[in-house]
């Protein structure tokens, strides 16, 4: 779940692309992200 400022909570899910912020030239996936945080 994401959180930007005056704007509804949004729900990524599986590979959606997830926001990140201005000017940081990365592009992940919900499922990277999580996939990422298991092998820690």
């Amino acid at each position: 779940m994401v959180f930007e400022p005056r704007q509804q909570p949004e729900l990524y899910q599986g590979r959606d692309r997830v926001p990140v912020l201005e000017n940081i030239n990365v592009d992940l996936t919900v499922e990277q992200i999580f996939t990422w945080l298991k092998m820690r």
